[in-house]
């Protein structure tokens, strides 16, 4: 095997055993692209028309069109001509594709086999980073219906009229000012809250008599209370 090769396959085996995260992994497999081939390395997303990420400080004239020019490539190819530059676009399933941008020269077999590598590599690290936000969706869905569920109506509403209060995701709340304007006891309040704490969708931080400092952490509660309320 040619050293150069051996060198690729053990530093994306080293990057595959690291404790990158997912989207972290995928940078660093382009960064071992553009060491091998000396090229400005993209990792592109023709579903968004957009570069995700690069290695590398290439700006492309005409952005948008020249990733819509090359979606339909469904095998690699070398020698394409995006800009000045001397290309290569690797797609790699799920319209993603690696693209290389050398200023000068073609690309050799050698550079082309350490590419398809890094794009093979970059494929995988981009399924499971796709993977790992949608266990992390199911995750906060499932947390929200939970949570939810212990709430009697009462809580419900009152979590409802706290959002209502906040005017991004975080804020300051008066627990004693929310139950008046309801008709509810204070420790409905307090008890709703505790609740959304317990299972780690909002954090509380309590300021005395200036009231209360709530943050939400689970960004489905907006959207599953208005839901409720509407259903119910």
């Amino acid at each position: 095997m040619n050293k150069n090769i051996y060198e690729v396959i053990k530093e994306l085996n080293d990057n595959a055993h690291s404790s990158l995260n997912n989207k972290d992994h995928i940078k660093s497999i382009l960064g071992v692209a553009k060491k091998f081939s000396g090229a400005h390395v993209m990792w592109v997303d023709h579903k968004l028309e957009s570069i995700v990420d690069h290695s590398g400080d290439v700006v492309l004239n005409n952005q948008k069109e020249t990733i819509n020019k090359f979606k339909s490539i469904n095998s690699s190819q070398y020698g394409l001509k995006i800009d000045n530059y001397c290309a290569a676009v690797i797609p790699t399933g799920n319209g993603n594709s690696l693209w290389l941008l050398k200023s000068e020269g073609d690309f050799t077999e050698e550079e082309k086999l350490s590419a398809e590598l890094c794009a093979n590599n970059a494929a995988i690290a981009d399924k499971n980073f796709k993977l790992s936000i949608n266990h992390d969706e199911k995750r906060k869905n499932q947390t929200i219906k939970y949570v939810l569920n212990s709430l009697s109506f009462t809580e419900i509403d009152v979590v409802r009229q706290v959002l209502n209060s906040l005017s991004n995701n975080e804020g300051f709340i008066v627990a004693s000012k929310i139950a008046d304007e309801n008709g509810y006891a204070r420790s409905v309040t307090v008890n709703a809250l505790r609740k959304l704490e317990s299972a780690g969708v909002v954090e509380t931080r309590s300021l005395g008599v200036k009231g209360t400092y709530i943050k939400i952490l689970n960004d489905r509660l907006r959207f599953e209370i208005e839901n409720y309320n509407k259903n119910s």
